[in-house]
């Protein structure tokens, strides 16, 4: 299952490189983010080795991704959708680094 999440959050991280030249700027960083902080988790609780610093690196990535967010967040009527996108994905970047287990099942 690890294998699973390490290819979904690739695959999060991959999304947010290709919607980088799409005037998207505000939602491709912090997929990377996300992709990259869910990856470490995953990778760390994969090879049983440095997950409690994978864990810190995750966290700190979800709070670098809201205030990325919050930052390249577009002045318009999509500046609520797109602070709320982050939010969300910070929030479940945290529950995943926080629920991986210690040790392998």
């Amino acid at each position: 299952m690890r294998i699973v999440a390490i290819a979904l959050f690739a695959l999060l991280a991959a999304t947010g490189v290709t919607a980088l030249g799409h005037e998207v700027d505000a939602l491709a960083i912090p997929m990377i983010l996300a992709g990259l902080g869910g990856a470490t988790v995953a990778l760390a609780t994969r090879v049983n080795r440095g997950i409690r610093p994978a864990q810190g690196v995750a966290v700190v990535a979800a709070l670098a991704l809201v205030v990325t967010g919050v930052l390249l967040a577009p002045s318009g009527a999509e500046r609520f959708f797109v602070i709320t996108v982050d939010v969300i994905i910070a929030g479940l970047v945290v529950a995943f680094a926080l629920l991986a287990p210690s040790r392998p099942a």
